[in-house]
């Protein structure tokens, strides 16, 4: 598998330009998104959402927000699919869907945690900031991240799994940062 693996990854290079007339199988990408989401993340809330963009008129829509020049642009209306990958900054929410599914497996310590442990490590609200700088001064020098950068670090998990499942399809991908979030 390692082998495998570390092929694959050294052989995965950002695309700049897609050929637009290329059709990703509906099946093949469904794939890649299932492999997708089974990213680890903390806690398992898994802070995202993915929005699959096939359409020409979308994608030419969302082409015109995007910034950072005409690459984006031509990267976004070129591809095959735009995955517009998005980070939940209210993870707490999905605490106790994460319970539901969890309880049949019955773990008590990691049920046991839930939801206290989670909102503490988030850090989600002005309560629970306080209390985790308060705690994360007196036992450590170490500092405290934003529930912002909680979400964008575990989504950032999602998107690296995303392009490693499209390489895995002998698919081309790019990161793209650069949509207006307003």
């Amino acid at each position: 598998k390692a082998a495998v693996f570390r092929s694959m990854a050294i052989a995965r290079r950002s695309c700049r330009r897609f050929q637009r007339d290329r059709e990703i199988p509906s099946d093949t990408l469904r794939e890649i998104l299932e492999t997708s989401l089974r990213s680890p993340s903390s806690f398992n809330l898994q802070p995202w959402q993915m929005v699959v963009v096939r359409d020409s008129a979308k994608k030419e829509e969302l082409a015109e927000q995007a910034m950072l020049g005409p690459g984006n642009q031509f990267r976004t209306n070129d591809c095959s699919a735009l995955v517009v990958i998005l980070s939940d900054l209210e993870p707490s929410r999905r605490i106790q869907r994460v319970y539901d599914l969890e309880k049949p497996y019955k773990n008590p310590n990691y049920l046991g945690s839930l939801p206290l442990v989670p909102s503490f490590l988030i850090g989600e609200g002005h309560l629970a900031t306080f209390l985790k700088q308060v705690s994360t001064s007196f036992l450590s020098n170490s500092s405290i991240e934003s529930v912002d950068a909680w979400s964008y670090k575990n989504t950032a998990l999602l998107a690296q799994s995303l392009v490693y499942a499209a390489e895995s399809h002998d698919l081309a991908s790019c990161i793209m940062e650069g949509y207006d979030a307003r």
